[in-house]
């Protein structure tokens, strides 16, 4: 997302070792990396959060979208990431 919340482009990872570097070369390719917005970074995003933290990087705990509203709205993945990097460029 650009600073003027902009989608410059999405990527699909897989939650393992592999899928966090992608994740972290790719980001790499729009700039300096402020920071990661990771939902869930002390349960099901620990392994990401580990790994983010090992290479050095700020992370900001994103609130988990309320479920209710997902269903109703059918909202995606995709939709929960860019909320994430909403609340990573508002902080």
């Amino acid at each position: 997302m650009d600073s003027a919340g902009g989608i410059l482009t999405t990527l699909a990872i897989a939650t393992d070792m592999g899928g966090f570097h992608q994740l972290v070369d790719w980001a790499s390719i729009f700039g300096q990396i402020i920071a990661f917005g990771i939902e869930g970074p002390g349960s099901y995003g620990g392994a990401l959060t580990s790994d983010v933290r090992r290479q050095g990087f700020k992370l900001i705990e994103v609130s988990r979208p309320d479920r209710r509203l997902s269903r109703l709205n059918e909202t995606s993945n995709t939709l929960d990431a860019e909320n994430a990097v909403r609340t990573v460029l508002a902080r």
